[in-house]
Formats: C-alpha cells, sequence, structure tokens
C-alpha cells in the first residue's frame, strides 16, 4: 500500500518533468526530419538532368553548391520559418 501512495505522489512531478522532455523530443524528431527531408531533395536535385536543370532555371554549380551543403545546415532557419 505504501508503494501505491509513493506512486501517486510522484506521478504529479513525473508529468511536470515528462511534458518538457516530451516537447524535447518532438522538437528533436521534426528537425530530424526535416534535415533528412532536405537530404532526401538534394539527392533528388542532383540526379537531374541537364534539360530539367534548364527547366528550372538552375546550373549545375547550384546544383554543386546546394548538395555541398551539410545534413543539418538551415535547421534554425527552416523552423522560424514554419513559426515553431
Amino acid at each position: 500500500m505504501d508503494t501505491m501512495l509513493w506512486n501517486r505522489r510522484e506521478s504529479g512531478a513525473g508529468q511536470a518533468i515528462a511534458k518538457p522532455i516530451v516537447a524535447i523530443a518532438a522538437l528533436a524528431a521534426r528537425r530530424f526530419a526535416a534535415a533528412l527531408e532536405r537530404h532526401r531533395q538534394r539527392r533528388v536535385l542532383a540526379a537531374l538532368g541537364d534539360h530539367l536543370l534548364k527547366d528550372i532555371g538552375l546550373t549545375h554549380a547550384d546544383v554543386a553548391c546546394e548538395t555541398a551543403k551539410s545534413i543539418w545546415r538551415d535547421i534554425a532557419t527552416t523552423e522560424q520559418s514554419h513559426g515553431r
């Protein structure tokens, strides 16, 4: 019975700690997903042929510059642009 009472008392404190941890984990997951999506898009861009690059107004130099960026580049900018 003492264990049950102790668990009830601790559950309030546990919830107070759990909410920020969940929020941090959710933010990390969003940032990681955005980084993976950027990486995927850069790979697709690098695979485009000359005629498609010309259609969208990019050069091979533009593509090389974009694909050379780190997977983690612009995470803060992305978060701010989405209002987070």
